[in-house]
């Protein structure tokens, strides 16, 4: 018979160890993923990724364990550079370091003119490395931002 644990604000039963076990290790997993996150960026074409792409698919299909990243990859480095540029890395680093905040308030702890940072924030929100919390403040959801090139292919 289920063995229940009582006394919580929701009951939870469960058949034998190795599925609580399962279920507990899964628990952690969530939690270790939504404190460690990172995004990686780099450079990649279309065909490369599309490469990396198919080679996860034919590990996952052959049951092995794949570690799953989130990439932002730019076509090229030109493009990078004029996504990413030096004041967006400082706005960035900025809402990291103070928390979610409004745009705004970011403009005023940059020194920056709202307008310019409203149009960095927009750009950094459509491809990902800004989000919003439930109220619409503005925040980096990362941890961790790591970004690689290649000097030489």
């Amino acid at each position: 018979p289920p063995l229940p644990i009582k006394d919580q604000e929701e009951s939870y039963q469960f058949k034998d160890v190795e599925i609580l076990v399962a279920d507990f290790l899964e628990e952690i997993e969530k939690v270790r993923s939504q404190h460690e996150k990172q995004i990686k960026i780099g450079v990649g074409d279309a065909a490369t990724m599309a490469k990396g792409f198919i080679n996860v698919w034919r590990r996952a299909e052959r049951g092995e364990k794949i570690d799953t990243d989130r990439r932002l990859n730019f076509e090229n480095l030109e493009m990078l550079l004029k996504t990413l540029t030096p004041g967006r890395w400082v706005l960035l680093k900025k809402l990291r370091t103070n928390g979610p905040m409004s745009i705004r308030a970011l403009a005023d702890k940059l020194g920056r003119d709202y307008k310019n940072v409203h149009t960095d924030v927009r750009r950094l929100e459509l491809i990902g490395l800004i989000g919003r919390t439930k109220n619409d403040k503005i925040d980096v959801p990362w941890d961790m931002v790591e970004a690689r090139l290649m000097l030489a292919a």
